[in-house]
């Protein structure tokens, strides 16, 4: 992880709960896309190799 993507605890003292609520959605959602892109890549992968 490189410096500029960590956060401190301080970063979020000044956010109100459905801020924080739609932060975590968000990243959520994030993660399942990159979740949905890597299973893609996986397939064609394995696709390129089958006989």
């Amino acid at each position: 992880m490189n410096e500029s993507s960590k956060f401190y605890q301080t970063d979020f003292q000044d956010l109100s709960a459905d801020e924080m609520e739609a932060m975590i959605a968000e990243k959520k959602s994030t993660l399942r896309s990159l979740d949905s892109e890597k299973r893609d890549y996986r397939r064609k992968g394995k696709s390129k190799c089958r006989l």
